[in-house]
């Protein structure tokens, strides 16, 4: 699925960001978590995946050209900048989509990349790829382990030691999408991580989701259990608008140890998320195939975009907790900047 087929602004759109993000956002951003990948590289996942997938139903591939444009109509006037990475799903040319991202890492047309691995993946393959092509981290994904969300894997069964030696020698850093349904608060999660800290201290870990804590109690249960081991770690705010998660996550790290990310091109739709205590459910305007229309077209009509909802949370959130033009700063680009570069 590309997004290009239903996505469009409207009058409503506009005016949510003229009133709610345009004055508040800072002039730069860098999106930290952007999948891209073309059709070609996503064309072999089978049907059977996407109808069981409401992500890959939302958005499976976005070209940076498609990626440019969309920004452009959702943040005129905002300098924004991308660290993309494949879309890493088991059946898709892991090969060719890292072919093209080391293309746009060469031609400026992102500011950084990540390269994809799978835990087969060779050692001397990634080093070539880290020292030749630009790339200034990894992205593994479980998805290469067991091809469904939440997966009942370690850490370790889709990065592999050597991998992450590899990664700490050329001081690189590795997004990581945490397995297993306990999310971040999986005590197993929380052992490997830790073990992987202790083995390779000087390695940049950065949790991806928060550790995919859309609702308050993963992330409180994990921080509890990791103490202050949790600022050993960096983490991305992709797809997360739950404002008790953003406060209290803001609240317990380190101002330079969390960034802002979209998860494009999964949430380029209209709508919003609700959440019991360990749950979420979405709920959109557009005629995407996982869309059980719950709360009916009135108030779908209603509906901005999942996107300038979440960022608008993130804002709020900032001024309650009364954070600074330079704390937004670093959130929205300075602390990405910082670690890609480093």
């Amino acid at each position: 699925m590309n997004p290009s087929s239903y996505f469009t602004t409207t009058d409503l759109d506009r005016a949510f960001y003229r009133e709610n993000l345009e004055k508040r956002l800072p002039k730069k951003i860098l999106d930290a978590h952007t999948h891209m990948c073309l059709y070609e590289h996503v064309a072999g996942i089978p049907q059977a995946r996407i109808d069981g997938d409401w992500a890959l139903q939302s958005g499976s591939e976005m070209s940076v050209e498609d990626a440019n444009r969309f920004v452009e109509l959702l943040f005129p006037g905002i300098d924004y900048h991308f660290a993309a990475f494949p879309l890493p799903i088991k059946e898709a040319d892991t090969d060719a989509n890292n072919k093209y991202i080391a293309s746009l890492i060469k031609t400026g047309k992102i500011s950084y990349g990540l390269f994809t691995t799978r835990p087969e993946t060779k050692v001397e393959v990634i080093e070539k790829a880290l020292m030749t092509d630009g790339f200034v981290g990894l992205k593994p994904y479980p998805d290469y382990v067991a091809a469904y969300k939440g997966a009942e894997v370690s850490i370790p069964d889709f990065l592999p030691k050597e991998h992450c030696a590899l990664a700490e020698r050329l001081n690189k850093c590795i997004v990581l999408h945490l397995p297993r349904a306990g999310r971040f608060a999986d005590e197993n999660n929380i052992k490997e991580l830790r073990e992987i800290a202790a083995e390779f201290p000087k390695l940049k870990i950065i949790i991806a989701h928060l550790g995919r804590c859309f609702n308050l109690c993963y992330f409180e249960k994990a921080a509890e259990m990791l103490g202050n081991d949790i600022h050993h770690f960096w983490f991305d705010t992709a797809a997360v608008m739950n404002p008790q998660v953003l406060k209290t996550a803001m609240q317990i790290l380190h101002e330079d140890r969390i960034f802002f990310g979209l998860d494009m091109p999964v949430l380029l739709f209209h709508g919003s998320r609700r959440w019991t205590e360990t749950t979420y459910q979405n709920v959109c305007r557009e005629e995407l195939a996982w869309n059980k229309h719950a709360e009916g077209k009135e108030a779908e009509a209603q509906y901005t975009f999942f996107i300038y909802e979440q960022m608008s949370n993130i804002l709020n959130v900032m001024d309650e907790l009364g954070k600074g033009e330079d704390y937004k700063k670093a959130f929205f680009s300075g602390n990405a900047e910082r670690l890609f570069r480093s």
